[in-house]
Parts: C-alpha cells; sequence; structure tokens
C-alpha cells in the first residue's frame, strides 16, 4: 500500500514525553490531532528500541507493502482471471504506483505464475457415465468400422470476415494498413448455412439451408440427401449415421422417423466434446472459400459447392477418420483435466462427489452483458440472510455491544439466549437494531430475538411461550420465515423442567404452517457428537466429541419435525465449530436448525471467534438464501418540509418576509387557492428546508462514547489473547478489563442520564419528555406497521397491490354499514333560511382552537402556516370558506385525504377488524369543520347522558365517576342497577341518510 506521511521528530518525540506524563493513547491522540493507532506505534517502538528514529531496513525498498501483496494475492485467489492491469489500477488507488512487471514477479515469489486456462467440459455424474460408456464400447472398434460410419453436420460461412476475433502482427500506426484490417460491412454482410456428410471414402452431399432450420426441415434434407450420399460413397451393408445431439437431431419425430427408415445410428453421449471429424472439413472449406473472396450471397453458395467437391478424398479423409480411436482414448478415457480419472464410471462419480459438483476452469466467457443482466437478474429475485445464535449470559450493559457486534459481523437476525431481563416487550439496542425478549421476574433464563432494522417492519407475529422459548414470524418479500429462539435446560435440571421445554417447542413448531420456513437458534446445553451413522437425513458428521443422553432427544427432535441441524454439515476445523468454552472443556451446544426441504437454502454455517460479548460461549452464524418471486423495490423516503421550525420567532419572520417576496411584495393572499398552496410550499421548502430521511441517532445509546469503545476494544483483544495463551496473567488481564467495561459503561451511562434529567426537568424540556415517552412506548411494541392482512376466507395475501385492495374493500363495507334501529315516528320540521357569511372573529377562534405539532394532510400545509400569517390568513381563509359556502363545492385538495390502519393492540394482527381507522385530512379543511361544527352546537341540543366528543367530558370521565360509585355503593352495602353503553364503531355507522 502507498506510504504514510510521517510525523515529524519534534511530535514523536512529544508523544513520547506526554506518554511518560501518564496521559493515555486517546487523549495524546486528540491533543496533537494523531490517529490513536499511531500514537500507539511509536510508543511500543519507543520501548522496543529506546529511539524513535527511522530504524535502517537491508536491502532496496520495495514499491508494494506487505499488505498489498496480501491484497492482490487474496483478489487472484478469488478471481484467478484478474488481469495484471486490474491489479495496477487497485493498487493505484490506494496510493501505490507499479509497473505490470512488478506485479508478475510479486505473485512469482507467491507461487502464482501466470497460465492459460484449460478448456474442460462441465460435466454432470450422468455426462461421466454416459462417455465412459461410449469410450468401453468403441475403444475397440477395428479402422473397417469407422470407415462405414457417414458423418454429418452443420455449419456457417461468412461473406466478410469470421465470427471471432483475428490476430495480426503489425507496427506502431499500422493499423489500418490493408494487411492488417478484416473488411466489414454494415449488417454483417451476410451468411449461409449448409448442411454436409462426409465418410473415409469421401465428402458427401452439401446443400444449402435457405430457411430457419427445425426439425420437419431437418428430416426432410435427410429424406432427400442422405441416402443418395451413402449410395454415392458406395458405403458398405449395415452402414452408420452420425449427428450431434441438437434437439433438432434428438427429437422424437427425428428419432421416429430415422427408426422407420431403418436407419442404424452412432449413438452420442451428451455434453461430449465435438470428436466429429467433420470439423476438420469445415475448416478447410472456409479456408480455400476465403481466399477466393466472394462478392455476394450467390457466388459464396457456388464457391462453397465447387471447394466441396475438390476436397481430397481417400487418403486425407480416412486419416482424420482413423483416429477416430486415440481421440475416443484421450478424451473420453484419459481426460486430463480431471486428475486420477478412473475407465470406470463408479470410479469417476466416486472422484467428483455425491453432489455431483466439480470445479472446472473454462475460457472467459463471452457475451458479458448477457451474463451480468443474468446475474442481476437472479440476484433481483433472492434475499441474502445472515442468521445466527448467541447464550450471551446476560444482556445488562450489553445491548450497544451487542449490536456493535452485530453490525460489523452483518448479522441480520440474532437468536440470543439466558438475557435475564424481566418483562416482555421490544427495545430497541442501537445502530438500528431491535430485540424483542421475554423473561421472568426472578430474572432467570430469558429468550429474545435481534433484528436488523430492515427487517423489524417485516414482524408480523411475536409468540412469548415461556422464558425458554419464544418465535416470530417475519414476511420477506412475500415469503414467510419463522425465527425460534430456544434455552433448553442444563443436564443437571429436574426432569418435570426438561419435558415441559421439550413440550412448548413442539406446541410452537407444530403451530407453524408447513409450507412457511423455520429456522431455530437454540442452546440445547448437550453434545449430538461426531458422525451421523443412521441419522444422515437430519445432521452431518462434523459434530464435537460423543453423543449424550441428551444429545439423542434433539436428534429424536429432529426427526419429528423433519429438521436438520445445519452447522453439522460444513466441514470446518474444530475452532470453528466448537460454540462453548470454560475452563478444559471445548464442547458444541448451540444449534441451528431448519426444515429438511430448506437445507438448499443454506450456503454456509459456521461459529465467529474473537468475540468477548459472551464470556463462555460463542456466536454460530449461518448464510441463508430465500428465493423469493420478485424482489420488492424499496420506496424512497419521502422528504418533508420541516414545519416545525415555524415555532422560532425568526424562522417565522423569515417565511412571511419570503412568502411577500414571492407573491410581488403583496401582504393579502390571492382569491385562488391552488396558487396559494403552491407559492406556499414552495416558500416553506426554501426557507425552512426538508427532511434528509437518514434515520435519527440512537436516544437509547448517547452514552456509547469513544472512551466506552475503546475499553472494549481492548477487552476483545483481552480475550484474543487469552484463548491463544491460557496462561493465569493472560486471565487475569482479562477479568480486570471485564470489570472496568463495566465500570465504563455505567460512568457514562449515568453522566449522560444526568445531564438529560437535568435538561427534562426545566420548562423547555417538558415537551421533550412527554415526545421521549411516546418514542420509548412505539420501540416497545412488537408490530409497528402491518406489512399483510388476511383476506374473507382466511388466506394472507403477500402482494402490496392485494393488501390495499383487502383495506379497501374493509373500509368500505365498514363506512357503507348501519346499526339497525326502529323508524322514526315524529315528523322533522326544516326551516328555509338564509345561511348567515362565515365572520372573521368565527375563523379566528377556531384557528387559536387548533393544535400545533398535528401530522399534515395531502396538501402539506399545517395549520402552524395559518398561525404564523396571522390576520393575513384569516382573511384569505374567510374569504375562501365563503366561497365554499356560496359554491358549495371545496377545493380538490381538501377533499382529498390519507386512511391510516392503527393496530389496537390486542386480538389477531392480520384481522382488519383489530385496526382503528384514522384519516389524515387537511389542516384548512379541520378549520372548515370547526367554523360548521361551532354554528351546529348552538342549535342542536345534546342529552346530558353523552359522553365522549364533548368538552371536558371524556368517556374516561365517565368510567371513572362509575367506579368511584360502585365503590361507595359496595362500601355501604346496597344494591346499585347501572347501565354503561359503548356502541361498537358508532360514528363509522351513523345514520346518513337520515342525516
Amino acid at each position: 500500500m502507498a506510504k504514510t506521511k510521517e510525523l515529524s521528530k519534534d511530535t514523536r518525540n512529544k508523544i513520547v514525553d506526554l506518554h511518560q506524563a501518564g496521559k493515555t493513547e486517546s487523549a495524546i491522540g486528540k491533543q496533537l490531532g494523531v490517529k490513536k493507532s499511531t500514537v500507539g506505534a511509536i510508543i511500543r517502538k519507543w520501548k522496543t528500541y529506546k529511539t524513535t528514529d527511522n530504524l535502517p531496513r537491508s536491502g532496496a525498498p520495495r514499491k508494494i507493502s506487505p499488505r498489498g501483496v496480501k491484497m492482490i494475492t487474496r483478489t487472484v485467489s478469488k478471481n484467478p482471471r484478474t488481469t495484471r492491469g486490474d491489479l495496477v489500477n487497485d493498487l493505484q488507488r490506494a496510493g501505490t504506483k507499479v509497473t505490470k512487471a512488478t506485479i508478475s514477479n510479486t505473485l512469482r515469489r507467491q507461487g502464482l505464475k501466470s497460465c492459460s486456462a484449460r478448456r474442460v467440459p462441465l460435466l454432470k455424474p450422468v455426462h461421466v457415465r454416459a462417455r465412459l460408456k461410449f469410450a468401453t464400447e468403441h475403444l475397440d472398434d477395428p479402422e473397417e468400422d469407422w470407415e462405414n460410419v457417414i458423418w454429418s453436420d452443420e455449419t456457417k460461412i461468412e461473406l466478410f470476415g469470421k465470427n471471432s476475433t483475428c490476430r495480426v502482427w503489425r507496427r506502431k500506426n499500422a493499423e489500418l494498413h490493408p494487411k492488417n484490417t478484416i473488411p466489414t460491412v454494415k449488417h454483417g454482410g451476410g451468411n449461409i448455412m449448409l448442411w454436409g456428410c462426409f465418410s473415409a471414402k469421401g465428402p458427401g452431399r452439401l446443400i444449402r439451408v435457405k430457411e430457419r432450420m427445425n426439425g420437419a426441415m431437418y428430416r426432410e434434407i435427410l429424406s432427400k440427401n442422405l441416402f443418395p450420399s451413402a449410395r454415392a460413397l458406395e458405403m458398405k451393408r449395415g452402414w452408420v449415421f452420425q449427428h450431434d445431439n441438437d434437439p433438432k437431431h434428438t427429437a422424437r419425430a427425428t428419432k421416429e422417423w430415422l427408426r422407420k427408415k431403418h436407419f442404424k445410428v452412432l449413438e452420442w453421449p451428451s455434453q461430449s466434446p465435438d470428436l466429429n471429424p467433420i470439423e476438420n472439413l469445415w475448416r478447410e472449406l472456409k479456408i480455400r472459400v476465403a481466399q477466393r473472396q466472394p462478392q455476394n450471397i450467390t457466388a459464396l453458395e457456388e464457391i462453397c459447392m465447387e471447394e466441396w467437391a475438390e476436397l481430397p478424398a481417400t487418403k486425407t479423409l480416412s486419416g482424420r477418420v482413423f483416429w477416430i480411436p486415440y481421440i475416443v482414448c484421450t478424451n473420453f478415457i484419459l481426460d486430463r483435466s480431471r486428475p486420477g480419472l478412473t475407465t470406470t464410471a463408479i470410479g469417476a462419480v466416486d472422484l467428483q462427489g455425491a453432489d455431483g459438483n466439480w470445479a472446472t476452469v473454462g475460457r472467459r466467457s463471452r457475451g458479458g452483458r448477457r451474463v451480468r443482466r443474468q446475474r442481476e437478474k437472479r440476484k433481483g429475485k433472492s434475499v441474502g440472510l445472515r442468521i445466527g445464535t448467541l447464550n450471551v449470559g446476560t444482556m445488562t450493559g450489553k445491548g450497544r455491544e451487542l449490536a456493535d457486534m452485530m453490525e460489523r459481523r452483518k448479522v441480520d437476525i440474532l437468536c440470543v439466549q439466558e438475557t435475564r431481563w424481566k418483562g416482555s416487550k421490544a427495545r430497541s439496542i442501537g445502530a438500528g437494531f431491535k430485540l424483542f425478549y421475554y423473561g421472568v421476574d426472578s430474572k432467570r433464563n430469558g429468550v429474545g430475538v435481534v433484528l436488523k432494522e430492515e427487517f423489524v417492519r417485516n414482524v408480523l407475529e411475536v409468540k412469548r411461550v415461556s422464558d425458554r422459548v419464544m418465535s416470530l414470524k417475519l414476511e420477506i418479500e412475500g415469503v414467510m420465515l419463522n425465527v425460534v429462539s430456544g434455552y433448553a435446560p442444563q443436564v443437571g435440571c429436574e426432569l418435570e423442567e426438561k419435558e415441559r421445554f421439550w413440550s412448548e417447542l413442539d406446541e410452537v413448531m407444530e403451530s407453524i404452517p408447513t409450507g412457511e420456513r423455520v429456522v431455530i437458534g437454540v442452546d440445547f446445553n448437550v453434545d449430538v457428537g461426531e458422525g451421523n451413522t443412521g441419522d444422515e437425513e437430519v445432521m452431518g458428521k462434523f459434530g464435537v466429541k460423543e453423543r449424550n443422553l441428551e444429545g439423542q432427544m434433539v436428534v429424536d427432535f429432529a426427526k419429528r419435525m423433519d429438521m436438520g441441524m445445519v452447522n453439522t454439515y460444513f466441514q470446518k476445523r474444530e475452532e470453528h465449530r466448537v460454540t462453548y468454552k470454560s475452563g478444559g472443556r471445548r464442547t458444541q451446544v448451540d444449534y441451528i436448525l431448519c426444515r429438511r426441504g430448506n437445507l438448499k437454502e443454506i450456503s454456509d454455517c459456521k461459529v465467529v471467534v474473537g468475540e468477548s460479548v459472551a464470556r463462555q460461549h460463542r456466536m454460530v452464524v449461518c448464510r441463508m438464501t430465500l428465493m423469493v418471486c420478485k424482489k420488492k423495490k424499496r420506496s424512497e423516503i419521502e422528504k418533508k418540509t420541516k414545519w416545525w421550525k415555524l415555532k422560532k420567532e425568526e424562522c417565522c419572520e423569515e417565511f412571511r418576509q419570503k412568502l411577500r417576496q414571492a407573491l410581488g411584495g403583496q401582504v393579502v393572499l390571492p382569491d385562488d387557492w391552488e396558487t396559494t398552496a403552491e407559492v406556499i410550499r414552495e416558500t416553506g421548502r426554501k426557507v425552512l428546508g426538508v427532511s434528509s430521511g437518514r434515520r435519527k441517532e440512537d436516544k437509547e445509546t448517547w452514552w456509547w462514547n469513544e472512551e466506552v469503545q475503546d475499553s472494549i476494544q481492548r477487552k476483545r483483544l483481552a480475550k484474543k489473547k487469552w484463548n491463544m495463551d491460557r496462561t493465569e496473567e493472560n486471565r487475569q488481564e482479562y477479568k480486570e478489563l471485564q470489570r472496568r467495561v463495566k465500570m465504563e459503561v455505567s460512568k457514562a451511562k449515568q453522566k449522560v442520564y444526568d445531564e438529560l434529567y437535568t435538561r427534562l426537568d426545566t420548562r423547555e424540556g417538558e415537551k421533550d419528555l412527554y415526545r421521549l415517552a411516546r418514542q420509548r412506548d412505539r420501540d416497545g411494541k412488537d408490530v409497528q406497521q402491518v406489512r399483510v392482512i388476511k383476506d374473507r376466507d382466511g388466506r394472507v395475501p403477500t402482494s402490496e397491490e392485494s393488501v390495499q385492495r383487502r383495506w379497501k374493500e374493509y373500509f368500505e363495507e365498514l363506512m357503507n354499514e348501519e346499526n339497525e334501529r326502529g323508524k322514526r315516528v315524529e315528523g322533522v320540521n326544516s326551516v328555509e333560511q338564509k345561511v348567515d357569511k362565515i365572520r372573521k372573529g368565527e375563523v379566528r377562534k377556531a384557528l387559536k382552537r387548533m393544535k400545533s405539532g398535528k401530522a399534515v394532510g395531502p396538501d402539506d400545509i399545517p395549520v402552524e402556516v395559518w398561525k404564523c400569517l396571522g390576520e393575513a390568513a384569516v382573511e384569505f381563509l374567510t374569504s375562501l370558506f365563503n366561497r365554499v359556502l356560496e359554491s358549495e363545492r371545496m377545493p380538490e385538495e381538501s377533499r382529498r385525504s390519507v386512511l391510516v390502519p392503527i393496530f389496537k393492540n390486542k386480538g389477531d394482527v392480520q384481522s382488519c377488524s383489530n385496526y382503528r381507522g384514522i384519516k389524515l385530512m387537511s389542516h384548512t379543511m379541520k378549520l372548515w369543520e370547526r367554523v360548521v361544527e361551532a354554528r351546529v352546537r348552538k342549535v342542536v341540543d345534546i342529552c346530558e347522558q353523552q359522553y365522549g366528543f364533548l368538552p371536558r367530558k371524556s368517556t374516561t370521565d365517565a368510567i371513572f365517576a362509575l367506579r368511584i360509585l360502585m365503590e361507595k355503593y359496595r362500601d355501604g352495602q346496597r344494591e346499585l342497577h347501572c347501565v354503561f353503553v359503548d356502541l361498537e364503531k358508532a360514528y363509522d355507522r351513523v345514520p346518513r341518510e337520515e342525516l
């Protein structure tokens, strides 16, 4: 890599002086503006060599640093087709300029040499068997048999040039010399398709295929040309016809036609190397045609026919045919691209492996754009997940550290055990991660599931069975994924507790539909052992140690539920299989399970080492790929105008001035609603700005400062050191750092919370208090956004269009349904009278009663705008409302609203009836309704027993009064007869016809 800029000698000496003065590396770095790692390196150098000067180096300096050598070596190891130019560009972007020769020399020292890739056929086991069968059947055939074969094939001949590239030797600036060019014309110049046949005795017929060839045309060609060619070549009785495995040749109709004509066909194995000797004739024919330089298609066809007739006969062609046994031997049997390939099909399959996958290195495929399009198309139909499980020991003080680990390790979903938190809710732990947990009051056991931010809104259902079992259901791009977290009792626990755990786990599994995917992350506290003899269907053979009695219970559970233990299928070194280390014990007790039918979606699984979140357990992570119908496009986050800034007087004054300038200096707003609304929105965006759409800072982890992160990093390094060298000194160092981290976290939290409490205790912080309380309440809810809803028949549609249609259907039924009621006997006297115009005082009073800080409607104009504009807004709104009153028509923007379903936190989360529909309406429309409501209340009498939608008479007051009344009567031991009527969806089912 590039050599970084060196620090001056004075700066290095100053670092040593500050270190001797007792300052920490972080403090020195901040004071001098130097990275902490650089400070540490200088201090270590001073301690080792008692100097900060540059040490002398032997030999000439190398341009590429050891880190750069590792980078390019890793690059070519991952992609052997990387060119030297690509590596030069990679190093140049990193700041190191080298030549291609330097790249070659460096890689050669690493044992890597640039060679041409071997071209080998891509074979499956069935192809291997077919090739070997063909070879063993025809290897010892005499030359007379090969003489009695008619070989056939098709080819395309271009009028100008050829399809492939042509390399020439030329001097500089001589690229346009006629000898160094290939003449071309627009649209290729044309070509012809030819069919021909030959045998060892000479060429047969050659014809031009003038139309697109299909099965019927191919059979017509054979009927007109194959038998005459055999007769002209004087083939012996029982001659054999050969053609390759083109779909037109192997079609059922073609095979039936050949059988009826009694033609004997040479069986040609699938995916075989092109051994047809007619390819040599095609090459010779194309060379001869190119030398004569035909000028048009007609001349090209004539020249092809003439040169085909003049091709050499017996000697050359028979020589090519007699080479067939040697070609069969070298290509079908002694295929040197497969080391150790034997002459038996069984041996070949054994070498290839049970899965039939052979890693082959072929030529670089052409058509890069098409390959990239196909790759992107496949990528758009899959979702990659990293799912893990970890026994954390306790979540106290580890939430932010756990989130930091998941972020670094790119883990999307993590099952955690032994959280030791009481309660059952959801909680943000920082960096966008959210923990759904369940625990009992005794602070024992406890399980949970941590989700990445992008999957939090995919949660459909949370089932908290006990402090040992819980599950989450997520909908990911139309695929239902169930994540189960479990914590089994230890070996020494009572039998009753163990049976209760297995009963709860069975109950959860049986409640999950068969078609949905399931991933279980669990600490079983057992050993399933190495080997899988007799249990191959549910586990691999890469376990640890021997199976105990409880381990057999896990295997029986997997068989009963048709599950597979994922981390036993992948061959890893023991360090990446051991999930629990304590004292001298090393074993595998944490497992990830999934349905056996979905094992093909798991591509890797291993233990992550080097983390210090948990003392004894290690995290197990698997990589899973969900195949979806079509990946949904993420909707862009809408950028909203920062209308809340109008609370500040200086922002409000600037908004008024800019609006006045936008209106040409007028103080009065225009009468046209559309013009006024657009000018207000545009001025608001320019003056107040718009939101960025990014995630806000985590309020729960303000204390996650640099000092805390440094302490945790030192603890992580100490644990690595102890794992490598388990001495008592390293153990004590790790324990000391553990205690220090706890102390640092506690101090940081206390400092931040003291500042927060001081701010909330002021009058200005009162609103922040309620805002934080609401935010904590929202974060504590399991389901924040509805994703899928059941239809009438209980099915769950997953597409966005189906969900929207279901909501539309539900609300149409709800809004058009009325409660049963008797017909009114008395008539209603209607009095026609002139309606008075709306006055400014009514608008001013309604505007004063409107609350600020509410969600805006579709027109994106909040009530804060009208309050900021003052009397100008009152005059404009009064004029607007009077025009509405006269024309009986509202502005189009005010007629629209957004209906948002809010979950009632009770019942089935996928049932529409358990949601309350909230309309986001235009604030200007709400002002109009308040003016009309004030007039209606003056002429309408409301009974005294009415509670709700009345000032100072909420339903809470009625319930409280009823409760007090019941307590008084109970204390006096007297009877009480009362009725409290709560009409279901009363305001959704009003008698609209009577109104």
